[in-house]
């Protein structure tokens, strides 16, 4: 990671195809050591190490995003569990609690907030530092879905991001439940 953050400070930009383009340096310091590369090729299509770069890259994206959206209410859900035997309890005293703001699969994130208000802080946030790292959100790929015994109508209406409005979905299909 030392090398990485190196390599991406010396360009001064963000974008991705910039940093592991032919014709810079980077230094990779492992255990101590520290190496000079010069990148002659970049990075080609199907190179195993792209996918092991972009989580790198992603996660560092999301890290800044969760820093953006810190203390702003609503952000997040709060999953409540209990490390016992019992598969169902009906209580959930002494239960501990975790935060969840985001699910990932691949190149795909779930923003969770239980507010929408929260969800539009959060929409916008994501998209603005996704872009600072020179990544998109694909405005007519990307929907939301509001469930609860809460949801009224109004939360069923688009959220405006820069680029367009994401409309509501009543359910989320993945390309495991098409044949």
């Amino acid at each position: 990671m030392d090398g990485f953050g190196e390599a991406r400070r010396d360009r001064g930009d963000n974008p991705v195809h910039q940093v592991f383009s032919s014709g810079h340096e980077a230094r990779v310091r492992l255990d101590g050591v520290t190496l000079e590369i010069s990148m002659q090729n970049g990075l080609r299509q199907g190179c195993c190490v792209a996918p092991v770069l972009f989580n790198l890259y992603t996660c560092l994206a999301v890290e800044r995003w969760l820093a953006r959206v810190d203390g702003v209410a609503a952000v997040g859900i709060t999953v409540r569990h209990k490390y016992d035997e019992k598969l169902f309890r009906r209580y959930t005293r002494n239960a501990s609690a975790r935060k969840i703001t985001e699910c990932q699969f691949a190149d795909d994130a779930a923003l969770l907030a239980s507010t929408r208000p929260g969800a539009e802080r959060m929409a916008l946030e994501y998209q603005q530092t996704s872009g600072d790292f020179g990544l998109t959100v694909s405005i007519p790929k990307t929907k939301h879905m509001e469930t609860g015994r809460l949801v009224e109508e109004s939360d069923q209406e688009p959220i405006a991001l820069v680029g367009g409005d994401v409309s509501a979905v009543d359910e989320f299909l993945s390309w495991i439940t098409h044949s």
